[in-house]
């Protein structure tokens, strides 16, 4: 009995030894697909046994299938839009021409055409540099210093440099955003509130869990229930007699949603607008 129970042991060990060194590809290779994943490698490198070489030369191969396509759908989309940008300044010239014989009305309506056009073309080019984010994708942008650049540069324009501004992140929160996302996110956000603000636009970012909290506040006109409603919906303006297609906080809400965040709006205790934004820390 001794020895059997020796030998069971013993088989025991053989068998689980032999299903683990056996099962240690199938395991690298599910380590190696998730750098690809989160942004670390761009295919799967690294030692395999000969019997799963064919499975990791197919997936390479997918991978790089991918990436030229994205990268091809990339340098069309931007070919397109040179030749529309270059189309519309075209017929920007043709307003003007029109404008200066007399035709103010048809020459604005046409420039107001353009315009939207123009930012048309401007938002789907932005998104196309955009990718989906994922938790552990390697990004960490520290708050504070993002916010202090993003206020400097609009305090600096005109409607900017007429407010007060009062910006708290508090404990210097890093969050799981790619930098170039955040300051563009920060930009659409406070420029927004620079245009409408009375006097005062504030920044509170602090963290609360697994989460930074971001709130950012105008003592603007406001907007009502209904207008609060459709915020952030493409071709949504806030104010429809200011110049503009609405695609601003469009941008904002997919540059939230691709980094894995959410944004609200709602009303500030100034009456005006108050946008909280939720980012991964």
């Amino acid at each position: 009995v001794r020895s059997l129970a020796i030998l069971a042991l013993i088989l025991m060990a053989t068998s689980w030894a032999t299903i683990e060194l056996g099962l240690a590809p199938l395991a690298r290779i599910k380590q190696g697909i998730a750098r690809v994943r989160f942004g670390g490698a761009k295919s799967l490198s690294g030692a395999y046994p000969s019997e799963v070489m064919p499975l990791i030369n197919e997936v390479n191969e997918l991978l790089e299938t991918q990436e030229r396509s994205i990268e091809f759908s990339r340098e069309r989309a931007a070919d397109l839009a040179h030749g529309l940008k270059t189309s519309l300044t075209l017929l920007n010239g043709e307003a003007f021409e029109l404008e200066r014989a007399g035709n103010t009305a048809s020459a604005r309506r046409i420039e107001q055409l353009t315009g939207s056009m123009t930012a048309t073309v401007d938002h789907q080019l932005r998104l196309s540099r955009l990718r989906h984010r994922v938790r552990g994708d390697g990004q960490s942008t520290p708050l504070a210093e993002a916010v202090r650049k993003v206020v400097a540069a609009v305090k600096a324009t005109p409607a900017g440099r007429q407010l007060e501004w009062e910006a708290l992140v508090e404990d210097d929160p890093k969050v799981a955003v790619d930098s170039m996302d955040l300051s563009e996110l920060l930009g659409i956000v406070l420029e927004n509130a620079a245009e409408r603000a009375r006097s005062k636009v504030a920044v509170d970012a602090r963290l609360e869990g697994e989460r930074v909290r971001l709130l950012i506040m105008d003592d603007g006109p406001g907007l009502d229930d209904a207008a609060l409603a459709t915020i952030g919906e493409r071709g949504k303006r806030l104010d429809e007699q200011r110049p503009g297609t609405g695609l601003g906080l469009a941008i904002a809400r997919e540059i939230v949603s691709l980094n894995g965040g959410t944004i609200a709006f709602s009303r500030a205790g100034a009456g005006g607008l108050a946008v909280a934004i939720e980012l991964p820390f």
